[in-house]
């Protein structure tokens, strides 16, 4: 041979001395452009559990209530702490505290209202403490426009 025959086709991968376009198909957690000598780990934020993936795009973005906090994941890495909430393509883990009023309990997508009866009057609350007898809690209300 003189030259070479083409490049690898999207979805696999020709290390040295490939004698194929489609030499090894990309493994899971990774993608594989045309040309790839080297699979490309899916970003942070994100994770692949299917094989061949052709481009970053295809990388599924973490699953709200969990993290994805390393590249070349095949599966989101854990649930978000009790006290933090984790949305849709969270790229670190626990990145946000439950705000006060609301609780947050283990894989928490986003904050929760407290129940009727129920506070939380600290930040990074994973349960509602019961209203203590004298008082009443009810939830906070939202007043649109203001």
């Amino acid at each position: 041979m003189t030259k070479t025959a083409g490049y690898c086709k999207p979805g696999f991968y020709c290390p040295l001395r490939s004698s194929s376009e489609t030499q090894i198909q990309c493994p899971p957690g990774r993608y594989c452009t045309q040309g790839t000598h080297h699979p490309f780990p899916c970003p942070s934020g994100t994770y692949s559990n299917g094989s061949g993936l052709e481009k970053v795009d295809e990388c599924t973005d973490c699953r709200s209530g969990y993290f994805c906090d390393d590249e070349g994941l095949i599966e989101p890495k854990a649930q978000c702490d009790e006290g933090y909430y984790c949305p849709k393509g969270q790229n670190v883990s626990n990145p946000y505290p439950c705000p006060a009023g609301k609780h947050c309990p283990e894989g928490s997508p986003e904050p929760q209202d407290c129940p009727a009866g129920t506070f939380a009057e600290s930040p990074r609350s994973s349960e509602c403490a019961t209203c203590p007898e004298g008082y009443y809690c009810l939830p906070e209300l939202v007043i649109p426009g203001l």
